[in-house]
């Protein structure tokens, strides 16, 4: 099994070269981070308000174990600074 960076499987995706997928969704952050390795997902789609643990924190905690995956984090309470630290922090930017 060959290794993919982040960009080069969104690329397949975009591209067709993934028939299928599949998604599963979690009540909070903390259960999502407890089940990513076992559903290991090509993207994390997440809020930025969310209650325990907010979206730039969920992105800190999968790029701090070492983990390459696309986060896109997505928010009705938009400003530029939390834009930019997304940003700054690894968040998928296609």
């Amino acid at each position: 099994m060959t290794t993919r960076t982040r960009g080069q499987r969104l690329a397949e995706a975009a591209a067709g070269d993934r028939l299928a997928w599949s998604k599963t969704r979690r009540a909070d952050a903390f259960k999502g981070l407890g089940k990513l390795a076992a559903f290991a997902p090509d993207l994390v789609l997440t809020d930025l308000k969310m209650p325990g643990m907010d979206g730039l924190e969920l992105l800190r905690k999968i790029h701090g174990g070492g983990n390459d995956l696309a986060v896109i984090v997505t928010t009705a309470f938009a400003d530029v600074e939390t834009a930019v630290t997304a940003l700054k922090e690894g968040a998928a930017t296609t």
